[in-house]
């Protein structure tokens, strides 16, 4: 009994192969073009400047700056 390799004839496994290399180029051209570009370079996270509870609100009234907690 012929196994399922044999059984498939050498014109379709030469036709696979053909896309397999096809699709294997592809892929590596696509990730050498990406290797060759520079990381992104991220910005630094600046902290916003803390407002004690006792000084005037930012919005410019003349209240006092106080958190409201739930």
């Amino acid at each position: 009994m012929p196994t399922l390799l044999e059984a498939l004839n050498n014109e379709y496994l030469q036709e696979q192969a053909t896309k397999a290399r096809f699709a294997a180029r592809i892929l590596h051209a696509h990730f050498l073009a990406q290797r060759s570009e520079p990381p992104a370079r991220s910005q630094p996270v600046v902290a916003p400047i803390k407002i004690g509870r006792n000084e005037p609100c930012p919005c410019g009234s003349v209240k006092k700056y106080k958190t409201v907690l739930f």
